[in-house]
């Protein structure tokens, strides 16, 4: 039972940022174990994946090279697909809905109508499809069934966070939108469509 809000959201903060940097460091090495792409430890993956996300997508191509990504499959490390499944639990564990974490940290930093708010905009991207792409409908439907309802107890509603705490969930939010938003189809994706 946490006191007060500050509790909360130091409680649902340390399980978010404690798998964020576990995931984040698993996935930064493998995008630097795969720059040679001539390693013998490389495995192929579909190029397709790394369009699941802007920000995950990004660092691939900035780690591994875009003409390496222009390829219909990509020689990365292991730990790269081990990192990227970690980081987008993480983002979708970080979403402000209900009583996840994400739903937490929101309700503590900014309060219960602010959650309200944030929980309409998430079920709209994940019903759309905006959010986390294929994973987006089953995970919406079990954030729907089973955590949608806001943390209720604790003792102490009235007394807020401080501006770090605020800034923090600001952060949380941006990481968890980054990871799930799907990059935008780039000029050759289009061609490519187009032929088929």
């Amino acid at each position: 039972l946490c006191k007060t809000r500050s509790d909360m959201f130091d409680v649902a903060y340390g399980g978010l940022a404690a798998s964020g940097a576990v995931s984040s460091a698993l996935f930064l090495y493998g995008l630097i174990m795969s720059m040679d792409q001539g390693a013998q430890n490389l495995i192929p993956v579909p190029s397709v994946l790394f369009q699941g996300s802007v920000l995950l997508g990004t660092l691939a191509k900035t780690f591994v090279g875009s003409a390496a990504m222009a390829k219909s499959q990509v020689m990365v490390h292991p730990t790269v697909v081990a990192g990227w499944c970690s980081l987008v639990c993480t983002a979708l564990n970080a979403l402000p809905v209900g009583s996840l974490d994400g739903g937490r940290i929101v309700q503590s930093a900014y309060g219960k109508r602010a959650l309200s708010i944030s929980a309409i905009l998430t079920y709209a991207g994940l019903g759309f499809g905006l959010l986390g792409s294929t994973l987006s409908l089953p995970f919406g439907l079990y954030v729907l069934f089973c955590q949608r309802m806001p943390e209720q107890y604790y003792k102490n509603q009235v007394t807020g966070v401080d501006t770090n705490r605020m800034l923090f969930a600001a952060a949380v939010l941006t990481f968890s939108i980054a990871t799930l938003v799907p990059m935008a189809p780039s000029d050759l994706d289009l061609i490519q469509a187009a032929q088929f």
